[in-house]
């Protein structure tokens, strides 16, 4: 019978620490960060792409890519997803943008 109450005790200490450490862990399985935080548009392969810095009234920077619209074109605001990043985007960015669409592309704040 001890074995048994030990062998609860363990399983019911091991459960507690799961549960503690993924209180604690628990905005990096919502908000994961990607692995690339930032690259150029150039560096992405989307030199067509301008990037600007947007500083918020808390302090935190949002990264935007802009592709300006040809004459007669409209423009796309695309906010990707959670744990993307802009220059994973860059395939989509380019189909977007492929007939002369404008495009303003930001980055997830997290």
């Amino acid at each position: 019978m001890t074995i048994v109450k030990w062998l609860i005790a363990l399983i019911s200490i091991g459960y507690l620490v799961g549960l503690v450490v993924l209180f604690f862990t628990q905005r990096s399985y919502i908000f994961p960060i990607p692995q690339k935080l930032r690259t150029a548009p150039d560096a992405a392969g989307f030199p067509e792409a301008e990037e600007h810095i947007l500083s918020t009234a808390d302090g935190e920077s949002v990264i935007v890519w802009h592709v300006p619209a040809e004459p007669g074109h409209q423009v796309v605001l695309y906010f990707h997803g959670n744990g993307d990043y802009l220059a994973g985007l860059v395939a989509r960015l380019r189909a977007i943008t492929s007939d002369g669409t404008g495009l303003v592309a930001l980055s997830y704040r997290g």
